[in-house]
């Protein structure tokens, strides 16, 4: 399935891209000439490009995968590789950045975490749009503390909401305390010091995460 594979040297090890089109990884950028060194530390298909297959005729958009999960649906491969690069980049920085697989959000001017799903092209993420939803287009947060994460598009910001996808089908379902802290540490990048652990309760103590089924009802709560 795999015809191209390049790596990237990061600061704690190298990091596999690949995609399943020999070339379609040309653009992308911190690439290294070769294989890693001998005895280095290897992490394999941290990052898969899933191209088109033209020689099929159900056609499929071009996908970034970061490890198993779908992260960014493009219009083209060129597309998709720039965002390889910047998603690259937001790894590699993790090391001494903390960084969460959670994205900024803003719905009825109110910026929030949005923890439902990674994908830009859900499903949910599309209907929300449609009633106002906007998103960052990069699928992480850096966590500043102080009750602050930080995203390309805003800048530092203090979430008002989290939205989770628990089972919500009747009504909205509201996530509060360690359950919720718990929920977003799992969407740390690399591993969770005891001191940072300290300032995300701090952070995401006086936050109520939403569910629901119903993306117009989530929005709507959210408004007031």
């Amino acid at each position: 399935m795999w015809a191209d594979s390049r790596w990237i040297a990061a600061p704690d090890g190298w990091l596999e891209a690949r995609a399943t089109a020999a070339g379609a990884l040309d653009r992308l950028e911190l690439l290294e000439p070769g294989l890693p060194p001998a005895g280095a530390s290897r992490f394999e298909g941290v990052f898969s490009v899933v191209v088109n297959d033209r020689s099929k005729k159900l056609r499929r958009l071009p996908t970034l995968y970061f490890k198993k999960a779908p992260v960014f649906t493009g219009r083209d491969d060129i597309e998709v590789v720039r965002m390889t690069t910047s998603v690259a980049q937001t790894v590699m920085r993790s090391v001494t950045s903390p960084t969460y697989l959670v994205t900024a959000c803003e719905i009825h001017r109110r910026l929030g975490l949005y923890a439902r799903d990674v994908h830009n092209r859900s499903s949910y993420r599309l209907k929300l749009a449609r009633v106002g939803g906007r998103f960052s287009e990069n699928p992480f947060v850096t966590f500043a503390g102080k009750g602050t994460f930080e995203c390309h598009e805003w800048g530092a910001f203090s979430p008002e909401f989290v939205v989770l996808g628990l089972p919500a089908p009747d009504d909205v379902v509201r996530t509060t305390g360690a359950l919720l802290v718990f929920l977003i540490a799992t969407r740390r990048i690399r591993k969770l010091s005891s001191s940072e652990l300290h300032e995300l309760v701090g952070a995401l103590g006086t936050l109520e995460a939403l569910s629901a089924d119903d993306p117009e009802l989530l929005a709507t709560t959210i408004g007031g």
